[in-house]
C-alpha cells in the first residue's frame, strides 16, 4: 500500500469516524505502525475469500428506544438548531433505573453493544436497593452526538428568525 493511499485511508477515517475498521492482511501490514491510526479499533479481516485490500466499517443498529435512551442519558433528547453547542460537551451522563422497569431490558442491550456501562452505584430509599446509575461509554457519546446532529430539524432563515423571536421574546 502507498504512502499516499495511506493519507487518504487516514483523512476518510478521521472524516466518518468509525467505531470499529476491519481491514486486509495487506493494509494492515500498512497502518500498524503509523501512529495516527491508533485512535481507532482496527482489527485484521480473516477470511480466504478476501481481497489483501479489503476495509470493512462495521456499523450498529440501534432501536428508537435504544436511540432515546442513549440521548436521555446525555440530556441531548430535545436539542433544538440553537443549542448545537450543547451536543459537543452534554452536561449529564447518567441515567438511573431498576430491574423492573420497561427501560432495564434497552439499558442491557447497550451494554451488550457497549454504548452504555453500569456504574455499580445505586441511591433511594431501602425499598429499591435494585435501582443503580448507567453511563454512556464514549463510543457511546460518540453515536449519541452524531444521532442528535442528524435530528435537528434544517429551518429556514425566517424560520429560524421567527424561533429566536419566541425563544428571546423579540
Amino acid at each position: 500500500m502507498k504512502e499516499i493511499e495511506v493519507n487518504t485511508l487516514f483523512k476518510l477515517l478521521k472524516k466518518i469516524k468509525p467505531l470499529k475498521i476491519i481491514v486486509g492482511k495487506e493494509v494492515y501490514k500498512a497502518i500498524k505502525n503509523d501512529k495516527r491510526f491508533n485512535q481507532f479499533d482496527i482489527e485484521i479481516y480473516h477470511n480466504k475469500i478476501d481481497t489483501e485490500k479489503h476495509i470493512k466499517f462495521t456499523e450498529i443498529k440501534l432501536t428508537k428506544e435504544e436511540k432515546h435512551i442513549l440521548l436521555h442519558t446525555l440530556g441531548l433528547s430535545n436539542i433544538k438548531w440553537y443549542d448545537k453547542d450543547k451536543i459537543k460537551d452534554p452536561y449529564r451522563n447518567r441515567f438511573y433505573t431498576s430491574e423492573n422497569t420497561t427501560d432495564y431490558p434497552v439499558i442491557k442491550s447497550l451494554i451488550e453493544k457497549k454504548l452504555m456501562k453500569d456504574t455499580g452505584q445505586g441511591c433511594g430509599p431501602a425499598d429499591q436497593t435494585n435501582c443503580r446509575y448507567f453511563a454512556a461509554t464514549p463510543n457511546g457519546i460518540k453515536i449519541a452526538q452524531k444521532i442528535a446532529l442528524n435530528s435537528i430539524p434544517k429551518l429556514s432563515k425566517s424560520k429560524k428568525r421567527y424561533e429566536c423571536r419566541k425563544k428571546y421574546g423579540v
